[in-house]
């Protein structure tokens, strides 16, 4: 709740604007040309909450320095005074690092060719995320924001495969581990056009109806890659059955 509240506020932080949370803290916060400086008063539990949510926003919503790459931020806490035994006033510094990708985390890595829909954004390192089995790898994303990524509007269904597919891109439900469905991209370089008949578009060992894609918003979705495919996409005898906007 804090944290719907503080965002709030940050829009429109030019001269300290003040927000009152649900518990009565006040959070009030100015955006400056480098920095952006937060006064917090009130329970310390909203204080720690309101800090956490800035240190988060503050990781996610940035672009990589490397225009070409892809790279962790570390959001790194640094208390300017010992914790208070009373009322006392804390300062509380966040500094932004970044770090690399691993040479196992590039774009040809298991569960990473998400990487190619995307320019130089930051992982945000750090922060928890839902349980998931350690086989299941990629990026955990919504069906709406994997056709967005595609400029897609609908999920085909292709001779029981459910694709996304765009001008040049496409992703394709290529497996299911318990409650997950693994997704894979691709995606033709230099904007040009990608066909069904693409040897690239994997066929899935998932089969699913029409009647099915309501569960496929209820899943958890996995954009990421696994070897377990066939090829099938494009032949002459294959079915393709148009399902309703995302």
């Amino acid at each position: 709740m804090s944290a719907q509240q503080t965002l709030r506020v940050i829009p429109h932080a030019n001269n300290y604007n003040k927000e009152v949370l649900f518990d009565k803290s006040i959070v009030k916060i100015q955006c400056l040309e480098d920095q952006v400086r937060v006064v917090c008063i009130g329970l310390p539990y909203t204080i720690v909450e309101v800090a956490q949510f800035l240190a988060w926003i503050g990781a996610a919503l940035r672009a990589c320095s490397d225009q070409n790459a892809i790279c962790y931020c570390i959001a790194q806490p640094i208390l300017q005074e010992e914790c208070p035994t009373g009322d006392r006033t804390v300062h509380l510094e966040i500094q932004f690092s970044e770090v690399p990708l691993g040479a196992d985390e590039n774009s040809m890595a298991k569960g990473c060719c998400w990487q190619n829909l995307v320019g130089n954004p930051v992982i945000a390192k750090g922060f928890p995320i839902p349980r998931r089995p350690t086989e299941v790898t990629g990026l955990e994303v919504s069906v709406d924001v994997m056709g967005a990524l595609v400029d897609a509007i609908n999920i085909s269904v292709f001779d029981g495969v459910a694709v996304l597919k765009g001008y040049n891109a496409a992703v394709a439900l290529i497996d299911q581990s318990g409650p997950f469905l693994l997704w894979h991209s691709i995606v033709n370089e230099f904007g040009k056009r990608l066909a069904y008949d693409d040897p690239r578009v994997l066929k899935s060992r998932v089969s699913i109806l029409p009647s099915e894609i309501p569960s496929i918003r209820t899943s958890r979705n996995i954009l990421g890659w696994t070897p377990k495919v066939s090829y099938n996409i494009g032949e002459p005898d294959r079915r393709r059955v148009w399902i309703d906007a995302l």
